[in-house]
C-alpha cells in the first residue's frame, strides 16, 4: 500500500507602508564653533549666512560666494559685521542690495577699521550714496570702495568724500537708468 501525502503551502505577503523622516543636521564646522564663541547671541540666521559661505567672525576678508540673494541675508550681514574682529575687507560683488540693506551694512561696517569695501555689480542706485558717502567719512582706515556696475547717476557726493582721503574709489562701468 503506497502512501502520497500532498502538502500545499500559502505564502501570504503583506505589504506595510512606512513613511521614513529624514532629518539633516547642520554639519558643526570650527568656523560655526568660534561664531557662536565669539559672538553667542547671533542669530541662527546671521550664523548661517556666514557658515554658508566658509566666513568665520575673525577673518580678515569675507567674500561672499554665492553672493547675498534676499534682504534677510543683507540684515544677517550686517548683524555678523558688528560682531566680527578684526575685518578689513568686505567683498559684495554680484550681491543684490537693497537700499535698506546697504543702510544696514554700511551702519555696522561704521565700527570696524574696514579697509577695502566691494558693492560693485551690487544694483544700487543713488539712493545708497549717502550711506556710502557716510561709510568714507566715519571710517578712516577706508582707503578703496569699489561701486563700479551699478546705477549710480550722480557720483559726485562719493568723489567728494574721496577727495581729501587717500585712498582708490572704483566707478567703472555705472550705468545710469
Amino acid at each position: 500500500m503506497t502512501t502520497t501525502a500532498t502538502t500545499s503551502s500559502t505564502t501570504t505577503t503583506t505589504t506595510v507602508a512606512t513613511t521614513t523622516t529624514t532629518t539633516t543636521t547642520p554639519i558643526i564646522t570650527d568656523s560655526a564653533i568660534t561664531t557662536t564663541a565669539m559672538c553667542p547671541n547671533l542669530s541662527a540666521t546671521a550664523a548661517g549666512v556666514l557658515a554658508s559661505r566658509n566666513v568665520a567672525l575673525d577673518d580678515s576678508a569675507w567674500n561672499f560666494d554665492p553672493p547675498l540673494a534676499n534682504p534677510d541675508e543683507e540684515f544677517a550681514l550686517a548683524e555678523a559685521i558688528r560682531c566680527s574682529t578684526g575685518l578689513t575687507e568686505l567683498h559684495l560683488f554680484d550681491s543684490r542690495l537693497s537700499n535698506a540693506g546697504i543702510d544696514a551694512i554700511v551702519k555696522a561696517l561704521q565700527s570696524t577699521a574696514i579697509v577695502l569695501v566691494d558693492v560693485g555689480n551690487t544694483g544700487i542706485e543713488d539712493q545708497a550714496v549717502s550711506a556710502l558717502v557716510s561709510l568714507v567719512a566715519t571710517v578712516p582706515s577706508l582707503k578703496v570702495l569699489y561701486v563700479g556696475g551699478n546705477f549710480i547717476c550722480n557720483m559726485q557726493p562719493l568723489l567728494d568724500a574721496f577727495a581729501g582721503k587717500q585712498g582708490q574709489l572704483e566707478t567703472i562701468g555705472n550705468v545710469c537708468k
